[in-house]
């Protein structure tokens, strides 16, 4: 068939052909085209030349649905979407539904999107978001880019949130000079062209008026490049289909919305978490968020998570930017809101504040029980510490939630001592004190805990007793200072601890070993504590021949020890009493020895114990070693 064609030139076949889809529903999409056309002819002429034909609305009907099915089509598009302007016109105002319907054609503002603006002028009224996007999309300078096609509803939705941001009382365009639109329609058949008054032929013409075009189509840019890095993440998922790493992607005025339509609803899980204070696992954010981290997690995935759930406003604790040591899937978690998109980097304020809380977190467990008022204590410091930002105070607080709760996982900060510096030594010292007497009385087992922390500190004991026979952390009234006089933020120290004095000369005059078995040395002058039971220390007791420097009773025991890299902490108990010692006592002496040596700790975790086997030499090095010992050279 030719480009036009009409009934009387076709083939035969081709008249047969057309004939059997007219006499049928006229429905099927693969149709050849040119008889759809040559069906349209006679609707067009129908509904433009014989303007009082009475069945006029059941041929636009079908105008309608032909549209509908055979719209993919750009041709026939373009020249139905003409044909029911042109009837529209006839009839009044094009509807929003209409508008919505149009397409760009490639060579000019559609008509009916021409009319709709001229009305706005005309009348003085608000320009629609809608009927703006629409001009910008349909205008034919502008390049719909891959974002506008793969999302053209978040495109719609962003280009109307910009406006409003731009505009917050609407958009009008009063034009002093502008041309009546006129309408000059030429037929799809080419056989015919009528003219077309257009409401009186009173409507401005503004479709070629630079400024509204120009605010239009620089909004419709903007809007396709903040939705470029969704539509690359969209494009790379089977069937187009949204995920929440996809959505992340999305300006924040989406996000929320877009998360909420996911099949699962992770966001709304995430927040409940976080509202709750809910402990989780790693493995389990990590696969709600849909991100494989690996066995054992990188840190490269597990940054990828952090990042991901801070562009919805949640922290996680496990984020490595912050956290100390690698972990594994099973390790608890916490999510926690924040006020970022992105998270950021560990100030060095930051990491000594954070060393600070985790001590005093120790110091709080020492004796068996994190009492309020220790607890307090704490988040008071973290909440009066001016150098820190609100995402940083509520990651210390998610922190402080979840070592309280798993408080094995605070030996490692014992290793960090190392790093404090200087002149924050006695601030840190002091702090710790004064969450120790938070609760208003000192145990023996804080005061282990507290020597410990001195001795790794470099601080001599004599300081921490000090401290203590005062009975209070820092004589300051409201907040601490630091040795370069600026704040930090300590509380005010409560009233002093009541100390007998015999018991803290006792102290004074034993090793830390002495005192891992000493019970209540604290506590009111009235309360006649009973006599404190000591275990003498033999200074001159033999050294380890294995372990340089490490009594021989103790290296017997980390012999026995390094067979394996875990205990029960009911085997670790039976082993130490076995060797004749008390297990606190033993943990206590050995990584004391291996501070001193390695400056890490060879013990560590509650139950299971573990066994830091790095640092020792290896078994059978250890056994030749023993064997020739007392041997003649």
């Amino acid at each position: 068939m030719g480009y036009w064609p009409s009934y009387s030139s076709i083939s035969p076949e081709a008249r047969r052909s057309y004939l059997e889809w007219l006499a049928g529903e006229r429905s099927d999409p693969n149709t050849y085209i040119g008889y759809v056309f040559l069906y349209f002819y006679g609707l067009e002429r129908r509904l433009m030349l014989e303007r009082n034909a009475p069945d006029a609305p059941v041929v636009t009907a079908e105008v309608r649905r032909l549209l509908e099915i055979y719209g993919g089509n750009s041709s026939f598009n373009r020249y139905s979407m003409e044909l029911l302007t042109a009837v529209e016109l006839r009839s009044g105002e094009p509807s929003a539904h209409f508008l919505a319907r149009i397409e760009p054609n490639g060579y000019e503002v559609p008509t009916a999107i021409r009319i709709a603006l001229g009305i706005c002028v005309r009348d003085d009224r608000i320009m629609e978001p809608d009927l703006l996007y629409r001009f910008a999309m349909t205008h034919p300078e502008t390049r719909a880019r891959t974002p506008a096609k793969r999302a053209p509803e978040l495109m719609r939705q962003l280009f109307a949130q910009q406006l409003l941001n731009e505009h917050p009382s609407g958009f009008r365009y009063k034009a002093a000079r502008a041309k009546p639109l006129q309408k000059h329609y030429k037929a799809c058949s080419g056989s015919f062209e009528v003219d077309i008054e257009i409401l009186g032929g009173k409507i401005p013409d503004i479709a070629h008026h630079s400024q509204p075009i120009g605010m239009a189509r620089r909004i419709f840019e903007a809007c396709s490049d903040a939705l470029d890095d969704y539509s690359r993440a969209l494009g790379r998922l089977p069937g187009l289909t949204p995920n929440f790493i996809a959505v992340s992607k999305l300006p924040k005025a989406l996000r929320a919305q877009q998360a909420g339509l996911l099949e699962g609803s992770p966001l709304d899980q995430f927040a409940e978490m976080s509202r709750g204070a809910t402990l989780t696992t790693v493995s389990n954010v990590a696969h709600l968020a849909g991100i494989d981290v690996g066995i054992p997690p990188t840190k490269s995935k597990l940054r990828e998570v952090s990042q991901l759930l801070a562009a919805f406003g949640f922290g996680v604790t496990f984020d490595p930017a912050f956290a100390t040591k690698a972990l594994s899937g099973s390790d608890p978690a916490l999510i926690f809101a924040i006020a970022a998109e992105t998270t950021a980097e560990p100030t060095d304020r930051y990491r000594s504040i954070q060393l600070a809380v985790m001590l005093g977190l120790i110091i709080g467990h020492a004796d068996g029980h994190f009492d309020d008022s220790e607890r307090d204590t704490l988040i008071q410091r973290i909440e009066r510490e001016s150098s820190l930002n609100a995402n940083e105070r509520s990651r210390l607080r998610a922190e402080l939630r979840l070592n309280e709760v798993y408080p094995d996982r605070l030996e490692d900060w014992t290793k960090r001592l190392k790093d404090v510096s200087a002149e924050a030594k006695m601030t840190v010292a002091d702090e710790l004190i004064s969450v120790a007497s938070a609760d208003g009385n000192l145990h023996a087992a804080e005061i282990r805990k507290l020597e410990l922390i001195f001795k790794r500190m470099g601080l001599a004991n004599q300081a921490l007793y000090d401290r203590l026979h005062s009975g209070t952390s820092s004589p300051v009234s409201t907040a601490g200072s630091s040795a370069n006089g600026t704040s930090t933020g300590i509380p005010t120290a409560k009233p002093a601890t009541r100390i007998d004095q015999s018991k803290l000369h006792s102290i004074r005059s034993e090793t830390s070993v002495t005192a891992n078995v000493l019970a209540d040395i604290f506590a009111d002058d009235d309360a006649g504590a009973s006599e404190p039971i000591l275990v003498e220390v033999n200074t001159d007791a033999p050294e380890s021949g294995t372990f340089e420097g490490l009594e021989q009773r103790y290296g017997a025991l980390l012999n026995e020890l390094r067979l394996q890299a875990s205990w029960a902490a009911a085997d670790f108990d039976h082993l130490a009493r076995d060797a004749g010692l008390m297990p606190g006592a033993a943990r206590e002496a050995i990584n004391d020895w291996s501070m001193d040596r390695f400056n890490e700790l060879i013990i560590e975790g509650d139950d299971p114990v573990e066994i830091c086997l790095h640092l020792l030499p290896s078994l059978e090095m250890a056994i030749s070693a023993d064997g020739m010992e007392g041997k003649p050279a």
